[in-house]
């Protein structure tokens, strides 16, 4: 009943429908979420959709699996948004590349104790740079895999020469400093991961400027999500779209 009535809610005051709202609460539904988070989170992943233009069920697939994923409380569904949307618009990120990048990174990163913003930051850079979707995804998590072995030949290297290196931005930069090549590339994280471990150590400015504009807790990218939905909707398309969920509403 009180899904329901959320649903009928949402669909009457926004661009989605209460149908569209019962297939995004089916899939939150799916991952674990129970009734209260499903309700909690139910705005937050109706502002990724609008942002992003993605489908309400596909926006809370994508969000519920990183909440999952990096082990976060559904109540922190709402940063996990903002961070996403932030991330699609300072960088050649997507919605689907971001998604599919993420399902080989999340768990590694959440070990590594790597956050949301510095998982996308990385991701960011490397889509800037072409290297996108399943590609992104196993070569960031090979490094993060290589970065966080103190058995690792890089790790050894790092912990000699840049002890201070703590955060996976910080060891990038340090592999800059190193003077890291194609070849020792190769041989430090292998030729599945060589060229994203180039491009991303190379960038390593890049990976912090972006960490620092995706971090949530200092109020960077709170709030995004829903300024950026808001002005994909200001529009006659958005305004019709509200109309039909209206008019469903009356049907139903």
């Amino acid at each position: 009943d009180a899904l329901r009535v959320s649903a009928r809610e949402l669909g009457a005051s926004t661009a989605f429908s209460a149908s569209q709202v019962a297939e995004a609460q089916t899939e939150l539904g799916k991952v674990g979420f129970d009734v209260g988070q499903v309700i909690a989170s139910e705005s937050a992943v109706l502002e990724l959709a609008a942002a992003a233009n993605m489908t309400m069920a596909d926006a809370a697939t994508a969000a519920s699996t990183v909440v999952k994923q990096f082990g976060l409380e559904a109540s922190q569904t709402q940063e996990v948004v903002d961070i996403m949307a932030k991330s699609f618009s300072i960088s050649a990120l997507d919605a689907g590349n971001f998604t599919e990048a993420m399902q080989y990174v999340g768990p590694v990163a959440r070990a590594a104790g790597i956050s949301v913003s510095e998982a996308s930051a990385a991701l960011g850079v490397l889509a800037d740079e072409g290297i996108r979707g399943s590609m992104a995804g196993t070569s960031l998590r090979r490094i993060i895999t290589v970065l966080s072995d103190s058995s690792s030949e890089a790790a050894k290297q790092l912990a000699k020469t840049h002890p201070e290196a703590k955060t996976l931005t910080e060891k990038l930069a340090a592999l800059k400093s190193m003077g890291m090549d194609s070849t020792s590339a190769m041989k430090l994280f292998r030729i599945e991961a060589a060229t994203s471990a180039i491009v991303l150590s190379n960038s390593s400015a890049r990976v912090a400027e972006y960490g620092e504009r995706l971090a949530y807790a200092e109020g960077a990218a709170k709030g995004f999500a829903a300024e950026m939905a808001k002005t994909q909707m200001d529009n006659f398309l958005g305004d019709l779209e509200q109309a039909k969920g209206q008019l469903e509403d009356v049907q139903i």
